[in-house]
């Protein structure tokens, strides 16, 4: 080179040079020196060509002056990289590595011709399962954890330089962010709790209070694993290495305007979110759930609401209540199809109509007479005798015969009658048996006998 000095040189220095020429078995470098140096191909490593600038390792110099210099481009790279090892290993700082083969316990490594060994587990953080595999060709950060006997024992983690690194990739996040900040982050869990986001350098923390406006809503369906979403910093924890977001800050109260959105008596169609054993919960939009009672999800009578509603299904509702100030919002599923309307045109007082017993209490029974309306038979007027319990008489699943004494749709109140039922049943049966006997006389009949029918008939 040019530049350089003449000089003296001797087997084991290290020299720079500069290549100058490419031939059949390596390449000629200029080292300054009165002849030219020669890097065999073996020991110039990969890569090399005309115009490169180098460090070498003098392997031989010749007496006779013709001959170029024998230099290692290898050797002088593996003494420059066992130079940096022992320089990374007393100031625990970082070198890079490239993965080599997988061995029992580990994977050996390679940094410029000097082999290292990184233990399976100093190959990922905490929490975190290795596949040693996707390390094999792969350019990589460690920390020096043992370097002896001259560099020939040494043993390497990615595991704390990841760990170097994550923490200085959280003190810049938290010099960087602020309270009220609105962040981007990937969903990287989802817990019954709340929902955690990878915001790169550290992980946050959206609590299921601040995930939705719903009173309890159900995160593992409305997030899912890498979705992308926005939130809020609400509360930063430099100490800790915690950050509190919230998603539902970003959205104005729902419940601000329910009351003009929905109105009592109105008819919509929701998804049942969630299923209790006091009722369900209905999903009307995005953020509002409301909820139907037991009582309202069906005029029969419902023991498990899961046997009449399933989580997901969607159904109309009515709009019993709107209660912005508490925060809820009281669903009907019943009332979208009330059987008792025109009730009183359906079932006329005096009529004789077949049902089932659908319940009974200590003061009477009560006669399905479709599904949603029932009708009670008193316990004086079950039966002529005189019992003391219903039961005694007529059990739940009886198909009866009943009489209609009162109906009232207003109050839902049917007034029933078994015994009536059965006398009228009987009459009718006297009156056909004496047609039969009399065949085509007209039968005849007492002033009592007209008497106990008037009455019967008013009943």
């Amino acid at each position: 080179m040019d530049n350089f000095d003449v000089k003296h040189i001797r087997k084991g220095e290290v020299v720079e040079g500069k290549v100058i020429e490419a031939q059949d078995g390596g390449f000629l470098v200029d080292i300054g020196y009165k002849v030219e140096g020669f890097i065999p191909s073996n020991e110039a490593g990969d890569g090399l060509k005309e115009g490169d600038v180098i460090r070498a390792e003098v392997l031989k110099v010749y007496e006779d002056d013709e001959k170029p210099v024998l230099l290692s481009k290898k050797r002088a790279d593996k003494k420059k990289a066992l130079e940096d090892i022992e320089r990374a290993y007393k100031e625990c700082s970082t070198v890079m590595v490239k993965g080599v083969k997988s061995v029992k316990g580990g994977l050996l490594v390679d940094i410029s011709g000097v082999e290292g060994f990184v233990p399976y587990s100093h190959l990922e953080l905490e929490g975190k399962k290795p596949r040693v595999s996707e390390f094999i060709g792969k350019e990589f950060s460690v920390k020096v954890k043992e370097f002896k006997n001259k560099g020939r024992k040494l043993v390497m983690s990615r595991k704390e330089a990841l760990e170097e690194e994550l923490q200085q990739a959280k003190e810049r996040f938290f010099s960087t962010i602020e309270e009220g900040a609105i962040i981007e982050g990937k969903v990287s869990g989802v817990t019954d709790f709340g929902v955690f986001l990878d915001l790169g350098a550290i992980e946050g923390l959206v609590h299921i209070s601040e995930a939705s406006w719903r009173k309890d809503p159900d995160l593992h369906k409305l997030f899912k694993k890498g979705q992308v979403v926005k939130a809020k910093v609400i509360r930063l924890s430099p100490g800790e290495g915690r950050v509190r977001l919230s998603i539902k800050q970003l959205i104005p109260d729902p419940w601000n305007d329910v009351g003009e959105r929905f109105k009592v008596g109105e008819i919509v169609e929701g998804e049942v979110t969630k299923i209790k054993n006091f009722g369900a919960f209905v999903a009307v939009d995005e953020n509002i759930e409301g909820l139907i009672h037991i009582k309202d999800i069906s005029w029969e009578r419902v023991d498990n609401i899961h046997d009449v509603l399933k989580e997901g299904e969607k159904i109309k509702v009515k709009i019993l209540e709107v209660n912005p100030a508490e925060k809820r919002l009281y669903l009907g599923r019943k009332q979208v199809n009330d059987p008792w309307n025109n009730v009183e045109e359906e079932f006329k007082k005096g009529e004789i109509v077949e049902g089932r017993v659908s319940r009974i209490e200590k003061f009477g029974a009560f006669v399905e007479l479709k599904k949603g309306v029932e009708g009670l038979v008193h316990i004086s007027n079950i039966s002529r005798e005189h019992i003391q319990t219903p039961s005694e008489k007529v059990k739940v699943g009886d198909m009866v015969k009943v009489k209609i004494l009162d109906v009232d749709g207003s109050s839902r109140k049917i007034r029933l009658s078994i015994k009536d039922a059965e006398e009228k049943s009987e009459r009718v049966t006297r009156d056909e048996n004496a047609k039969m006997k009399l065949g085509d006389e007209e039968p005849s009949f007492t002033v009592g006998d007209r008497y106990k029918e008037i009455l019967s008939n008013i009943r």
